[in-house]
């Protein structure tokens, strides 16, 4: 972890006290704590990914330029929590976005958790459009065993070329885009994927992203398991055994800051309100 001077420089100059950037990262939090409530009462896996955990273990929360969270749980796991939240009242203010709830989500396994009294809105980027739920979020991505590499990125490919080209694409109506993109989604959860899983080796000592998430990066399950908890912005949330190990599978020196040019943030605005809302 930082050093403590150089880690208040850092909170002044990106997300000092009382800035929206803050603001969101607080809120964020609370449904970190949420979530671990949740899978704690229904025996669920989780751990905190991504730049969710560079976060924690660099900066003991967020990073500061940070605006948005990555959990991950073991696919089996995921497909229990989206059960449970079908089934349960758990939360006035939260919700698991699924394609169930939100017609126009279309992602397949991968979930996310939104916030019901706040808009991250991201105008330019056009899936963001016609969802139902523009909370913050935190997402939640599926983890499979045995994964081939070569079928994911088939599927990937298929993913962007297909599914997100169709809604990304200026040059296509909106509404025609989405329409097309969902024809394509169904012929790869029907057909596509359940072909591709039968070649998974359900063995390995490998987890993967599941299909349809676009990432490539796989993780050891000696790495991973038995999971453990950190403190993030003061809280004990749940991250793999080795995270160290871990964190270089997808940065490499993970310790070492960026550089300001480095440095990217996604282009958003974010609001608040006082009570939940379907912002649509």
């Amino acid at each position: 972890m930082i050093d403590t001077k150089l880690q208040q420089q850092l909170h002044e100059k990106y997300n000092p006290e009382g800035s929206v950037l803050r603001h969101a990262q607080l809120r964020m939090t609370e449904m970190l704590v949420f979530l671990d409530k949740v899978c704690t009462k229904y025996h669920l896996r989780y751990w905190l990914d991504s730049g969710t955990l560079l976060g924690a273990c660099r900066h003991g929360g967020f990073i500061p330029w940070d605006d948005d969270t990555d959990v991950c749980m073991p696919i089996e796991d995921l497909r229990k929590l989206r059960k449970i939240f079908a089934t349960e009242h758990l939360s006035d203010e939260f919700i698991l976005q699924t394609p169930d709830n939100d017609k126009n989500y279309l992602r397949i396994e991968w979930c996310v958790l939104r916030d019901l009294k706040s808009e991250y809105v991201q105008d330019g980027y056009r899936f963001h459009r016609g969802l139902k739920y523009k909370g913050l979020q935190i997402d939640v991505f599926p983890m499979e065993r045995g994964i081939h590499p070569f079928l994911m990125k088939i599927a990937n490919h298929y993913q962007w070329r297909f599914t997100n080209q169709c809604v990304l694409n200026d040059r296509i109506p909106y509404k025609m885009g989405m329409k097309f993109a969902k024809i394509f989604r169904k012929l790869e959860t029907t057909f596509l994927i359940p072909v591709f899983r039968i070649f998974d080796k359900k063995t390995s000592d490998f987890y993967s992203y599941s299909y349809g998430c676009g990432f490539l990066y796989k993780h050891s399950v000696k790495s991973t398991f038995p999971l453990k908890k950190i403190p993030f912005e003061g809280n004990q949330l749940s991250v793999p055994n080795d995270t160290d190990t871990y964190l270089k599978e997808i940065y490499g020196d993970w310790e070492k800051l960026p550089s300001e040019e480095e440095i990217h943030t996604h282009n958003v605005v974010i609001r608040f309100y006082d009570k939940p809302v379907n912002t649509i």
